[in-house]
């Protein structure tokens, strides 16, 4: 003890721990700045990797702007039934599915279109089981030739609400934006905002009946706080 009193053996110790620890003390500064650097390449790759989908889902959407999906369409042919079981969504267009949505738009809707105003239209394959929403007719998926025609047919889906049928006119919306309108919806059942729909392939609600129309891009767009 009381060699450990004496000032010089205290700095001669101090001096070796110093050189034991230096290496490690440095060694641990180094894993810190690599450490930090992967960490900055994780974020800006996590980054990227989100603007990549954005982009993704940007160009999905423009590729499906053209759509429409109509759900409880009649099949009013035996020839439409048939192609409309045999058909896996890729086959060329149904001559009577067009004829039905032609009849649709044309004498139903008021809107005036014609067969070069449709690209393709076919039935869409029915998933399996047998609830409700299985148990109408496929849902149709049309694409049109003409943006505005395509417009046209849209706006003028509202009329199907006063008429005494269960066909529904949507967009045909990419998977993002088809959870997006969902919670959306959600919302409005649950009466926490006042309506909520998609056109151009965009989701937009009204937080109440007077506020103004607002374009949500995300869930987190729908907080009411």
């Amino acid at each position: 003890m009381t060699a450990l009193q004496d000032p010089r053996v205290a700095d001669t110790i101090g001096v070796v721990i110093s050189d034991k620890l230096r290496p490690l003390l440095e060694e641990l500064a180094t894993l810190r700045a690599e450490n930090y650097m992967q960490a900055t390449k994780i974020s800006k790759l996590e980054s990227d990797l989100q603007k990549a989908n954005s982009r993704v889902d940007e160009l999905e959407a423009y590729t499906r702007r053209d759509n429409l999906v109509i759900s409880g369409l009649p099949v009013e042919s035996y020839a439409e039934a048939s192609s409309s079981t045999e058909q896996d969504g890729r086959g060329e267009s149904s001559e009577g599915t067009e004829k039905s949505l032609l009849k649709l738009f044309n004498d139903q809707l008021k809107v005036n279109v014609s067969p070069a105003d449709i690209s393709v239209a076919h039935r869409l394959r029915k998933r399996g089981g047998s609830s409700a929403v299985n148990s109408g007719p496929p849902a149709v998926i049309v694409r049109f030739t003409n943006r505005k025609t395509r417009d046209r047919v849209y706006n003028a889906r509202r009329e199907l609400r006063n008429m005494n049928t269960r066909i529904f006119i949507n967009e045909d919306l990419n998977q993002s934006t088809n959870k997006l309108f969902f919670n959306a919806r959600h919302l409005v059942k649950s009466r926490i905002i006042h309506s909520a729909w998609t056109y151009t392939g965009n989701v937009f609600i009204k937080e109440t009946s007077t506020s103004r129309p607002r374009r949500i891009t995300s869930t987190d767009d729908l907080s009411t706080n």
